[in-house]
């Protein structure tokens, strides 16, 4: 297929890509001391793309207190009769440089999903909400682990993950992703961790290797063609999460609206975006293709003049420096760092932020100040996890030369982490809650929302 567009180019085609309203911010000085100091955060861009959420509000539903049996699609526990290669043989042809894929891949979320100390949390405080519940968040963090039935103990123990092993804890790691296929009938299931995984140890790609009349024989195991794996679907078989147990209930009332409430839709807001036209897919960002070699040059590895990069690097900047701290048995203190490198820089070109300000405003009056956000991604702005995802507009206005800002709006305190919501304040984000009865409650329930 033809090389998919350059940053460049997904740039230029903004128009085409929807585009957050303009933010109008009336500034007026005031006549009050300026604000304490406070510790300033360092922003991704002017836009402070910090810890990335969505853009709506959405009031979902509550689940009963007692788990009911949550019945899914795609390959079941216990029905799989081979096993999964550690990532550690993998790594004795494919971990030699930042850019090979077990050095790129071991730093990243998707390598770390099951030690993810806040997905840990969640976990529990999932199977504290609906006991045994937890299997549903494992499918996805440790699909090791639920498909050889370890996600929950068969009397209800272990609920908080911690009958994981440590070959659990891999998380989604090579083989499971390049077992990933279709069904049996040649279906796909979007959402939810239905993923249909092949009994057998062929690793699946996009890659055709070389016949015996190459110097390169080919890799030390079974490999075959799959256009899935180029495909933004193998991404949406877990990108798009639904509540297996509660329906979408209206904001204003409770009232059941009849259908399963969406927690999170990555992926079908890139098949809404205008990517999918342009043949830009989840790899083309997530995982971008660079000249380099899969396997080591000492085992006659090709350079690749289109080799996907494993960094897999979204908008988590923050959980990769906790991983570097806490998993130092694991020696890979340069992946996290890699990885929390390539965020910052997925960050840094998610958005353009243009600021238009009148040439001048005499004293009295009151300036207006427009912002405008453009996105850049396939998805909205935040996206993806929304109990831990948020972005704002931080906006100061300074008289030129003083070192404190006169006005400042979406102040955000990095010492407390407390984001000051004032009148003018622009936020992006999911806000999530429990019907109670009476009213919709905001908190951290997942299994509940």
């Amino acid at each position: 297929p033809p090389p998919p567009p350059s940053h460049a180019e997904i740039a230029n085609a903004a128009p085409r890509i929807h585009v957050t309203p303009i933010v109008r911010l009336r500034i007026t000085r005031r006549v009050h001391p300026p604000p304490s100091p406070r510790k300033r955060i360092s922003g991704y861009t002017r836009a402070t793309l910090r810890k990335c959420a969505a853009i709506s509000l959405v009031v979902l539903g509550a689940a009963g207190a007692a788990r009911a049996d949550i019945a899914l699609g795609g390959t079941q526990p216990g029905t799989l009769t081979e096993t999964f290669a550690s990532p550690d043989e993998c790594s004795g042809c494919h971990r030699f440089e930042e850019s090979a894929p077990w050095d790129s891949w071991a730093g990243s979320m998707m390598a770390n999903a099951a030690r993810d100390p806040v997905f840990l949390g969640a976990l529990t405080i999932a199977n504290q909400d609906v006991p045994r519940s937890g299997d549903f968040c494992i499918r996805c963090h440790s699909p090791q682990a639920f498909l050889e039935g370890r996600a929950i103990s068969k009397n209800g123990s272990a609920q908080n993950g911690a009958a994981l092993t440590g070959a659990d804890r891999e998380s989604v790691h090579c083989e499971f992703c390049h077992r990933i296929t279709e069904g049996p009938d040649g279906e796909l299931l979007q959402g939810n961790g239905q993923y249909f995984v092949a009994d057998d140890h062929v690793r699946r790609g996009p890659y055709a290797y070389p016949d015996a009349s190459s110097s390169f024989m080919g890799p030390a195991h079974m490999t075959a063609v799959s256009e899935l794996h180029a495909s933004a679907a193998l991404c949406g078989v877990c990108h798009d999460v639904t509540s297996p147990l509660a329906n979408l209930r209206d904001p204003e009332d409770g009232a059941d609206l009849g259908f399963r409430a969406p927690i999170e839709r990555t992926f079908t807001e890139w098949t809404q975006s205008a990517y999918p036209a342009m043949g830009v897919t989840c790899q083309t960002c997530h995982m971008p293709e660079i000249e380099a070699r899969a396997c080591k040059p000492q085992l006659g590895g090709p350079v690749r003049p289109r080799m996907s990069r494993h960094n897999l690097a979204g908008g988590n900047a923050w959980v990769p420096d906790i991983l570097a701290g806490e998993e130092k048995a694991l020696d890979r203190a340069e992946n996290y760092a890699q990885t929390k490198q390539r965020a910052i820089e997925t960050l840094q070109s998610a958005a353009t932020l243009a600021i238009d300000t009148p040439d001048e405003t005499a004293s009295g009056e009151t300036m207006a100040i427009v912002v405008s956000v453009t996105n850049l991604t396939g998805h909205k702005l935040p996206t993806g996890y929304p109990e831990g995802r948020r972005m704002w507009l931080q906006v100061e206005a300074r008289v030129e030369g003083a070192a404190m800002p006169f006005f400042v709006t979406g102040a955000y305190d990095g010492a407390t982490g407390a984001l000051t919501l004032d009148d003018q304040a622009k936020v992006y984000e999911v806000r999530q809650a429990v019907w109670d009865g009476a009213e919709a409650v905001e908190g951290f329930h997942f299994m509940l929302n």
